[in-house]
């Protein structure tokens, strides 16, 4: 069932990040910023989806090592939803900033 959870909370962040960035490209070419306001929204509503995944998979997953990065390499990454969930906020922060200029 947490699989299923996880799953549909991936998807709808995805679905909302896409619309975000259509809104905040029809910003960018015409200088709209109710378009560029529209495109916040959806990254906070998205960031909403993706802080949801983290508090459902934290209890359920442990991070588990990325294997194409660590195969032949002594590089030791990770992933978890929640090693992410840091440039999720800082994208939604930059476009934050664009709105206040």
């Amino acid at each position: 069932v947490t699989d299923i959870k996880a799953w549909s909370h991936i998807g709808l962040y995805y679905a909302d990040k896409l619309r975000a960035a259509v809104a905040y490209r029809v910003s960018e070419r015409n200088g709209d910023k109710a378009r560029l306001a529209e495109a916040y929204a959806l990254l906070q509503k998205a960031a909403g989806t993706w802080h949801e995944l983290v508090l459902l998979t934290v209890p359920a997953y442990k991070p588990v090592p990325l294997v194409h990065l660590s195969e032949d390499s002594e590089i030791n990454e990770y992933f978890h939803w929640s090693i992410f969930e840091s440039q999720v906020l800082t994208e939604l922060d930059s476009v934050r900033k664009m709105l206040k200029q």
